[in-house]
């Protein structure tokens, strides 16, 4: 990831650049939805055997492709941004 001002954007391990703070924050907050959501929970706990944390579903989430299927999401512009 790579944060900087200026005339250059903001990239989050993605191929569409980043453009503001805001579209930042917004990106992070669906990230956060896409391994809070209760389909990750669920097989984040079959995984582990216990009912998971946060930190807990964010690492099954990240090792587990999710981060690489959110990428290509983000790059096909399927989230639509206020």
């Amino acid at each position: 990831m790579v944060l900087s001002t200026g005339r250059r954007h903001l990239m989050c391990n993605s191929m569409t650049p980043i453009r503001s703070r805001e579209e930042l924050r917004r990106r992070n907050e669906l990230q956060m939805k896409d391994y809070l959501s209760s389909f990750n929970l669920w097989v984040t706990g079959i995984a582990l055997g216990h009912p998971p944390t946060e930190n807990d579903a964010f690492f099954h989430w990240y090792y587990h492709g999710g981060l690489h299927v959110f990428n290509k999401r983000w790059d096909r512009g399927e989230f639509h941004l206020k």
